[in-house]
């Protein structure tokens, strides 16, 4: 991930990019941009499924600004189950292999 960031910086032929990723993908940018370019992984930074989260990269690899986090046009204010998107998926799988009633 990585390296892809930064060809990406590298590429002056954008201004703004859209990109759909998976929440872990999504976990480890924000790290990058929160930890000023350290290796650090925060795994715990909660990424709702379809979520927004708005970063300016500047030209440095530390010159980040992180706008918004983790925004969900549906649900902008978190309510409801307090369960991670992995949480939900291991929940569905659990029962989907308890043995009928």
């Amino acid at each position: 991930m990585l390296p892809a960031l930064a060809r990406l910086r590298d590429d002056p032929d954008w201004d703004t990019v859209l990109m759909v990723l998976h929440g872990g993908t999504n976990r480890a940018i924000l790290s990058q941009a929160i930890s000023c370019g350290r290796r650090v992984f925060f795994g715990s930074l909660l990424q709702t499924a379809g979520c927004i989260n708005v970063l300016d990269m500047g030209d440095g690899p530390l010159d980040w600004v992180v706008r918004m986090t983790n925004y969900s046009p549906p649900t902008p204010v978190h309510s409801g189950s307090r369960h991670t998107t992995m949480e939900v998926l291991l929940h569905q799988y659990l029962r989907g292999r308890q043995p009928p009633a």
